[in-house]
């Protein structure tokens, strides 16, 4: 089967935005990990409530970006497929 150059370009954007999501994937999931292991430590201490407030907000803040990054695999994944159908002017 032979592509033309849209096709392949797509191909390629699709993987290197998968590739990408991934890696960002990895690095939130550590940053994450870093951040619950603060957090219990904060509770175990006599900590003022805005450092907790703060890990908090951090932890949200991680999800929502793993969330974000699940939507270009997604989207990374329509690329690649040969199904995908762009409609481009």
């Amino acid at each position: 089967m032979e592509l033309n150059n849209e096709e392949l370009n797509d191909k390629q954007l699709g993987r290197k935005m998968i590739e990408t999501a991934v890696n960002l994937d990895e690095a939130l999931v550590e940053i994450l990990k870093l951040e619950v292991r603060r957090l219990k430590i904060l509770l175990k201490s006599d900590s003022v409530p805005e450092g907790l407030q703060s890990t908090s907000n951090i932890i949200k803040n991680i999800i929502i970006a793993l969330t974000l990054t699940d939507d270009r695999i997604r989207t990374g994944i329509d690329l690649c497929s040969d199904d995908s159908k762009t409609s481009r002017p």
